[in-house]
């Protein structure tokens, strides 16, 4: 399995959900939040199923919680792994 890309997946997910604006406007919450999702390069699990529920524009790819769920634990495997690196040079 290829290195996941954190930032990458998020914001493709938040994009195929209309983007930062529209995923913030849907799920009542500040643009500054989504926006540091994508910054971050991780979501609070508690905003996971609302996010997933919003309606995914042409061409964009639906995912499941589980599909995601997997997503951010390789993602996390894969910083960690990295921070493991770093600390071993």
């Amino acid at each position: 399995m290829r290195s996941v890309r954190r930032m990458d997946w998020i914001a493709e997910i938040i994009d195929s959900r209309g983007g930062t604006v529209a995923v913030a406007a849907a799920m009542e919450i500040p643009e500054s939040t989504v926006s540091s999702w994508k910054s971050r390069g991780s979501i609070s699990p508690g905003y996971w199923p609302l996010l997933l529920l919003l309606p995914v524009k042409r061409g964009g790819k639906k995912i499941s919680l589980t599909q995601f769920a997997k997503l951010a634990c390789a993602a996390d495997a894969d910083r960690l792994a990295r921070d493991r690196r770093k600390t071993a040079a």
